[in-house]
């Protein structure tokens, strides 16, 4: 599966390949506007299947990324689909380092 670019590649598709329950397909996802404050992130609300609606799956999910085609507020000395070095090293730890850890945290899908 390949991750979105930007904001506008998170589509209903993609979010039914990235949450790989069975049976469920999103079948609806509207963002919101972009965060203000924190220009990585935004909020969307998604609609499901009969399946998702059973598992009682969450109506709105946040989707964060370094998406510098879409922030306004970018620094453009970067291509549109990089990621900045903090971006990155959080992305390593959910893969490399959260795994041996016995704390909480939010779920990281893809």
């Amino acid at each position: 599966m390949e991750s979105p670019n930007r904001f506008s590649d998170v589509t209903a598709g993609w979010l039914t390949s990235v949450l790989d329950k069975s049976g469920v397909e999103v079948l609806e996802c509207q963002p919101a506007p972009i965060h203000q404050t924190k220009h990585n992130k935004t909020r969307i609300r998604v609609g499901y299947n009969e399946a998702g609606q059973r598992l009682g799956l969450p109506e709105a999910l946040v989707v964060k990324g370094s998406f510098h085609g879409e922030n306004p507020f970018n620094d453009r000395s970067l291509p549109d689909n990089s990621l900045d070095v903090g971006n990155w090293l959080e992305i390593m730890s959910y893969a490399e380092v959260l795994p041996s850890l016995d704390a909480p945290a939010p779920p990281c899908l893809a």
